[in-house]
């Protein structure tokens, strides 16, 4: 250590010159320095990139559990508003880049080993490219030279992010990170909403939240009407019937609409949509899709990303059930949707032929459906539900009733309440979970907030 300890003094008065300490500006990228147990390389690898002209970065210091770093020359480096430093977990390269993207504050970020010789790093030029499209958003820096992950083998790399998530592949294994933006934001959420004794004290949401709101509201009419028109049997359903029930409205945190439908209706909705897509032009049909087990569809306005409906398909069982029945139909439709057995499958065509497959012959046992019976009917294997009892007796169904939502008259199953319990258990308990989960409500245009105001209306 002692030929490190000397060369840290030679450089520190140097680095006092660039330290930074009150950087509020957005970083327009981000370097994740990797290291591990390099105490000689690690400074220089610092300093050449602290005293670089260009400002506007931040730098992630991932220490693969170093015996640990000392002297004056690193305090000084952590004075600098600019850089992060994080002792990993885990001693897993992989794992470890995927905690330093779960604390960017950039779009780009460059990863580079603490051994690389920076001294010719231009961080100004990087950026210039950057601006012409020329990078990904992650980068390696090797040798010299900058590799987009285009370049890069399957081993890592990031997919196309979301207003709230940032998305990445290791090994073929999709992963979604949420940005620190909208984690402190549905903190603040939650521990608000925690501060209230019962849902029912809870006030409306406000602002851009509740404006949303009302116009999926207006967009819900709109699809009632059109069902209408049509023939199309529909209700609302989880987090929809719970705020129809419990606040006459909306969930004060919700903000999408829940709809489901009879198998006959929604695989007919979506031959309607498929054939004549002007039948409702402002809007289109689209699949949910994770590429293995999960395949719903969702109907999305073209005017706003906020105006959204999912749908979720029921099938019938071919007679009536008991409870404990309805425990072990539950518990066989999670065993034949398992991921696994879904991996030959590689596009939305196949998969929905298998869920037709399973549900035809492992789910019904190839037995034909007389509804004259008022059989059964269990959520659809379209999508994974994580509730415990996915079956339902006839009359908790239907017929359907009309139920007041957002001072509007929607479809409901016949006996809400019991759904409600079914699915949620105690209802009327505010959850820890109290926070917006889809809504691009943080950033808005003035063209798509009086869109969204007409349909409030």
């Amino acid at each position: 250590m002692g030929e490190s300890v000397k060369y840290s003094n030679d450089l520190l008065l140097e680095l006092k010159k660039h330290i930074v300490e009150n950087q509020n500006n957005k970083p327009n990228i981000s370097l994740i320095i990797l290291t591990h147990n390099n105490e000689k390389t690690i400074e220089q690898c610092l300093y050449n990139l602290l005293i670089q002209k260009y400002k506007d970065f931040e730098i992630i210091i991932l220490d693969n559990n170093s015996e640990g770093f000392k002297g004056d020359f690193m305090n000084q480096v952590l004075v600098d508003s600019r850089v992060k430093y994080f002792r990993c977990k885990e001693q897993n390269l992989l794992f470890n880049v995927k905690e330093a993207i779960y604390k960017m504050d950039s779009e780009i970020a460059l990863v580079v080993n603490s051994k690389e010789n920076l001294k010719k790093f231009n961080l100004e030029k990087l950026i210039n490219d950057a601006k012409m499209k020329k990078l990904s958003n992650i980068n390696y820096y090797s040798k010299g030279k900058i590799t987009s992950r285009k370049k890069q083998n399957k081993l890592f790399s990031v997919e196309q992010s979301t207003p709230s998530h940032r998305a990445f592949c290791i090994l073929g294994i999709k992963f979604r990170i949420l940005k620190s933006k909208i984690k402190q934001e549905r903190l603040e959420f939650v521990k608000y909403y925690q501060s209230f004794d019962s849902p029912e004290m809870i006030p409306q949401a406000s602002g851009n939240l509740r404006l949303i709101q009302k116009a999926n509201a207006g967009f819900l009419k709109l699809f009632n009407d059109f069902c209408e028109k049509n023939n199309f049997k529909y209700w609302i359903d989880f987090g929809t019937l719970l705020g129809a029930i419990r606040h006459k409205g909306f969930i004060p945190w919700d903000d999408d609409i829940d709809i489901s439908m009879p198998r006959e209706d929604y695989e007919r909705l979506i031959s309607l949509f498929a054939n004549d897509p002007s039948v409702y032009p402002d809007c289109e049909l689209c699949f949910e899709n994770n590429k293995r087990n999960k395949c719903f569809v969702k109907l999305k306005h073209k005017n706003s990303e906020n105006l959204f409906i999912d749908i979720f398909p029921y099938d019938f069982y071919h007679s009536k059930l008991t409870e404990e029945e309805k425990l072990e139909l539950s518990d066989k439709i999670v065993e034949v949707r398992k991921p696994k057995l879904f991996k030959k499958y590689k596009n939305i065509e196949q998969i929905r032929e298998h869920f037709k497959n399973i549900t035809k012959n492992n789910i019904l046992s190839a037995k034909d459906v007389d509804l004259d019976k008022e059989p059964a009917l269990f959520m659809g294997i379209d999508f994974p539900h994580n509730w415990r009892n996915k079956v339902y007796d006839w009359e908790n169904i239907f017929p359907l009733k009309q139920i007041s939502f957002e001072n509007k008259v929607f479809y409901a199953p016949n006996m809400p309440e019991t759904v409600l319990k079914s699915i949620y258990r105690d209802y009327m308990r505010i959850p820890k979970d109290s926070y917006p989960r889809h809504s691009n409500y943080i950033d808005m245009t003035e063209g798509e907030r009086k869109f969204l105001e007409s349909l409030a209306e």
